[in-house]
């Protein structure tokens, strides 16, 4: 599977696979839904977070680690994780909802079986929309499309 070549339209189509070097990850479902599951921890408060100084060895090919091309090899890491960090803090409490839902987890969960507002935190999250809106202006807008294609599909 080639990470480099996924297209936003083929996101949510994503087979997946076990393990990821930081340099394939393109925020995709699968891939957001590992890291959650491989690096969320928690925290005093008992809420879960995404926080790791190191990358799982793929247990697969054990020459697999790979920094890119930054100088430490934590560095790459804390990157990758940052954004979903950053990524997960803009959706509130559906981000939390996704984290608590995958989190436990020993392999990721069908993204088509999450609940609803933790759907909604994995489709904002897997594109570049917290670059252009809020989450909340995204949601909204989001959901004035459904209502208008809904509306529209009972008129016929």
């Amino acid at each position: 599977m080639d990470c480099h070549k996924c297209l936003p339209k083929d996101r949510g189509e994503c087979p997946g696979t076990v393990w990821y070097e930081p340099g394939q990850i393109r925020y995709c479902f699968e891939q957001i839904l590992w890291m959650v599951m491989t690096f969320a921890v928690k925290n005093g408060d008992g809420d879960w977070k995404i926080d790791s100084d190191f990358w799982p060895p793929d247990i697969n090919n054990s020459d697999a680690v790979s920094s890119g091309r930054h100088s430490c090899p934590f560095e790459m890491v804390k990157c990758v994780l940052g954004e979903l960090s950053l990524r997960l803090d803009r959706t509130g409490l559906a981000g939390k909802l996704l984290l608590s839902e995958q989190a436990d987890r020993l392999e990721t969960i069908d993204h088509k079986m999450l609940p609803y507002e933790a759907k909604d935190a994995l489709i904002y999250c897997s594109n570049d929309w917290r670059k252009k809106m809020s989450f909340s202006t995204w949601k909204a807008n989001r959901n004035y499309k459904r209502d208008k294609n809904i509306t529209r599909n009972e008129g016929t």
